[in-house]
């Protein structure tokens, strides 16, 4: 079966018999293209890629009044912005954030909890083996696989889509973070359980809804630096 993340939510594709490889595999690389595509991780990529062009423009445009004798500064004195829209306009404001969105270096952590584990291997009778799983958080998404004897899953989930990263604790010896338990869970595995949270709290903020709003939020204020300076201009 086919999980195929923010287009079907929690209904596995799981066509015909089930048993055709091949087929899956190929639906599953459709619907990750679209994603990739059309989705969270292609919206972010736009908007920062506007975001540069537009810096460039803010960027050239007080070179071309700066030779024209015009005023360069940003924003505006009250004089010039009252002769050009009329006394009393307010001067507009820079862009809010100094850094809309972020890059980050590609982490792997062994997430596979033992008490689980072990309870499988018991309870199929060691068919299927010692299960292993594995975090790799990416530049833009989050990629959790679990593997077997039996079964093998690659879940895959823009950081866009993460809705909260939460972090719990059992008795104050056993600690989770957004449902994951390394190793035996105790103590010992704390530091870790603390740092994936951070890694992904950061990557939540930095590649997530909260970066493409910074993003557009700083889109809107270039977007009036350029009118206001292209007005000074004419």
């Amino acid at each position: 079966s086919l999980f195929a993340g923010e287009l079907t939510g929690l209904q596995p594709i799981q066509p015909r018999t089930g048993c055709d490889g091949g087929y899956v595999e190929e639906i599953r690389a459709e619907l990750q293209e679209r994603i990739d595509k059309r989705g969270n991780i292609a919206q972010i990529q736009k908007l920062e890629l506007m975001m540069e062009n537009t810096y460039d423009l803010c960027a050239e445009m007080p070179l071309i009044l700066d030779k024209l004798g015009l005023e360069t500064a940003y924003p505006p004195g009250q004089e010039t912005m009252s002769g050009i829209y009329g006394p009393g306009t307010a001067t507009p404001h820079q862009a809010p954030h100094v850094r809309p969105s972020a890059s980050f270096r590609p982490l792997v952590y062994p997430i596979q909890n033992m008490w689980g584990a072990s309870c499988l291997c018991l309870m199929t009778l060691g068919l299927a083996g010692w299960q292993t799983a594995t975090l790799t958080l990416g530049e833009e998404e989050m990629v959790t696989e679990m593997d077997n004897n039996c079964c093998k899953s690659v879940d895959r989930m823009p950081y866009a889509q993460m809705g909260q990263v939460g972090q719990s604790s059992c008795c104050s010896c056993c600690f989770a973070v957004n449902a994951m338990s390394p190793g035996w869970g105790c103590a010992s595995q704390k530091a870790m359980v603390d740092e994936i949270a951070e890694e992904l709290q950061a990557r939540k903020v930095g590649r997530g809804n909260i970066a493409q709003l910074r993003n557009q939020e700083n889109s809107m204020f270039k977007a009036l630096e350029l009118d206001i300076r292209t007005d000074i201009l004419l």
